[in-house]
């Protein structure tokens, strides 16, 4: 059994069906939940739309968290419960307080089946607390996202965010490794985990998805519709084993289904696509040269850049600005660094370990025992100066990562052994002034475009943001928190005649 093999789970949920002796009293209506509008998320499509009544009342309880979910008006075949269970989940992801391995059923005065009964994980408190804290970390990555992205490089970001922070782990016993909580918050997750988030994600940037699974290989992902052509993207199978903090394989990303299922002839022959029912025949992708690269794809100021690690490339070791639709690439930087593999000077590492980051429009990057940052807009590297001697350790920088304001260097003694993440100090402080345009990280890690001294957010700065200012002054007028962060172009943490006069000093300028 190869390696990839192992990282995938069962699918097939037993789901444990109880009867309840109690008479159920039947409700006198069954209120419907406001929905947010969102892409949909195809699942089992033919066993949804034969049993699509069943599926959209299971799915409103549990999302009310109810005990009792009155079904007796809807007729259904019992022996078909636990897969419309699976598809409910897998067409509703943020449902992931649901015990899927177990319901029990009531009945009514006649032995007819009345209610279904869920059960949920935790407590109903602890499962609110839990919503909190999946939704701060949705709106952190969704944060990451800009408005004039296409939908290629919206999907391309989260499938980027899930697979680098998210470790594999394949323990169906603990149900919340298998859900899209798992992923984005505790951040271990098998691939129903994996897909449930991508899922998610993609629905709340208006991106339809599907759920397919594989029974012969034991496997969930997802196939994802970009400008109207739908491709598989496996999020799981690009997260290597051992997880390699800061690396991201882009191998099984937009793939048609003969390229996916031919990709690797030891482990995707037996690649099925159960319960498909959106056809991936578009090959526009599938010989692109991203599927090579295999750290984050960072974006700035329209651009793209990434970094080239594959031995032989006529661009490795090399920064470079990339466009991912051609395969166009300009060089930005060449490091000239080895990861040496024994004792001696001459015995090294094929292949190269720099990983990619951003931060406030700044990239961050390590070689192997220091990390530099880069200003693309002034082509210039600076060393990065940690707030510890991690260098000291004598091991070598195999990846990096930023969570928040942080920067983190994954060591090891060599690459495929198990990395050591050490937090080496926050992220550089950048030069604030009017006119600049930047995307800064807030407190609660949520990303803001700001372009500094356009108080009134048209995006261009004018009389009009000064006087803004002094009003807000003279409290006469209440600003925003992106207004306050935009209008504070000295950067002391006030806002005040003081940048008031400085808009007006550039607007003399201009």
């Amino acid at each position: 059994m190869s390696s990839m093999r192992k990282r995938f789970s069962t699918m097939f949920l037993a789901i444990t069906l109880v009867v309840l002796s109690a008479v159920i009293a039947l409700p006198q209506s069954v209120s419907a939940v406001n929905k947010q509008t969102k892409a949909e998320i195809f699942c089992n499509e033919k066993l949804y739309l034969e049993n699509r009544q069943l599926c959209d009342r299971i799915a409103e309880g549990i999302e009310q968290m109810q005990d009792y979910i009155y079904v007796g008006d809807i007729k259904f075949d019992l022996k078909k419960l636990p897969y419309i269970i699976k598809t409910v989940i897998r067409m509703h992801p943020e449902l992931f307080y649901i015990n899927t391995k177990q319901v029990a059923l009531g009945s009514d005065e006649q032995g007819n089946i009345a209610v279904v009964c869920p059960f949920y994980l935790d407590e109903k408190s602890e499962i609110q607390a839990q919503q909190e804290k999946f939704d701060q970390r949705v709106n952190e990555i969704l944060s990451l996202v800009d408005d004039n992205m296409t939908e290629f490089e919206k999907a391309l970001v989260v499938h980027d965010e899930i697979a680098l922070n998210c470790e594999y782990l394949n323990d169906e016993d603990n149900m919340k490794y298998i859900t899209a909580y798992g992923a984005l918050v505790n951040e271990k997750a098998n691939c129903q985990g994996y897909s449930a988030a991508f899922s998610h994600l993609m629905s709340l940037l208006g991106i339809e998805t599907e759920v397919v699974e594989s029974s012969s290989l034991f496997h969930v992902w997802n196939k994802v519709k970009i400008d109207g052509s739908w491709y598989n993207a496996d999020v799981t199978w690009d997260d290597p084993l051992y997880d390699k903090q800061g690396h991201v394989s882009h191998k099984y990303f937009l793939l048609s289904n003969a390229a996916i299922a031919g990709i690797d002839s030891g482990t995707n022959k037996d690649y099925g696509f159960g319960y498909e029912s959106k056809k991936c025949t578009s090959t526009k992708y599938d010989k692109s040269e991203f599927h090579k690269i295999d750290t984050r794809f960072c974006f700035v100021d329209d651009d793209c850049y990434v970094i080239d690690n594959n031995y032989g490339s006529t661009c490795q070791k090399c920064l470079i600005k990339f466009d991912p639709i051609t395969g166009k690439y300009d060089i930005e930087k060449k490091f000239d660094v080895k990861w040496m593999s024994g004792a001696t000077d001459t015995s090294y590492w094929k292949n190269t370990f720099l990983s990619l980051e951003v931060h406030d429009d700044l990239l961050y990057l390590n070689t192997v025992n220091k990390v530099y940052t880069y200003d693309v807009i002034n082509k210039k590297l600076d060393e990065f100066v940690p707030d510890v001697n991690i260098s000291a350790q004598n091991k070598a920088f195999y990846g990096l990562i930023i969570k928040g304001c942080d920067v983190f260097v994954a060591t090891a003694d060599k690459p495929n052994e198990q990395q050591v993440l050490t937090n080496i100090g926050k992220c550089v402080k950048r030069d604030i002034e009017v006119g600049v345009f930047r995307h800064i990280w807030t407190e609660n890690s949520i990303k803001l475009s700001v372009l500094y001294g356009d108080v009134d957010l048209d995006k261009t700065i004018k009389i009009i943001d000064a006087t803004e200012i002094q009003k807000y002054s003279a409290d006469s007028v209440s600003l925003k928190d992106v207004q306050i962060v935009c209008g504070d172009v000295n950067g002391d943490g006030l806002v005040n005649i003081v940048d008031s006069t400085l808009i007006q000093k550039y607007l003399a300028d201009m």
